[in-house]
């Protein structure tokens, strides 16, 4: 497991950048009564994999999720799931304090294989485990379980 600790980002203009672009897309989202903003999620989609879903996964798939907590603080999750075509896949978590400007981070390793319509993937670092997803691949959109991610450009 990899921690990572990211602090004052304000002092940089890309990450001022990016908290405008975040606070104006939480803006938006709130103006529609949208309680979270997600970029690239829509309708839950259901169902699994077909032939080439094993070769269909590989690559980085991302999904951020924008929102404010009760004391008005905003906050910015971001997943990214790396599948390589060794069988292995990294999955790390982003979490951001657009507010006060400072994040946290997370890296676990897992190996992945498709079973029947599933996911399965059995965490080897930093704790055993395994976890299993109803999955669904539509062009550049990875559904897990109801939550979508979009393919991450090179």
């Amino acid at each position: 497991m990899r921690f990572s600790r990211i602090t004052s980002p304000r002092s940089t203009p890309a990450a001022t950048g990016f908290v405008i672009a975040c606070s104006a897309l939480l803006l938006a989202s709130s103006a529609c009564s949208v309680s979270d903003a997600s970029f690239g999620t829509g309708p839950g989609r259901s169902g699994g994999g077909n032939v080439n879903s094993s070769f269909a996964l590989l690559g980085r798939w991302e999904r951020v999720v924008l929102f404010t907590d009760a004391g008005g603080t905003v906050h910015a999750s971001e997943t990214l799931w790396d599948f390589r075509s060794d069988g292995t896949a990294l999955r790390t978590v982003v979490t951001r304090n657009l507010t006060d400007g400072f994040a946290d981070a997370i890296t676990v390793i897992a190996n992945w294989r498709v079973q029947g319509s599933s996911l399965v993937l059995d965490f080897v670092s930093p704790a055993s485990g395994r976890s299993q997803f109803f999955f669904h691949i539509d062009r550049d959109i990875l559904t897990l379980d109801g939550r979508d991610f979009v393919r991450a450009r090179p």
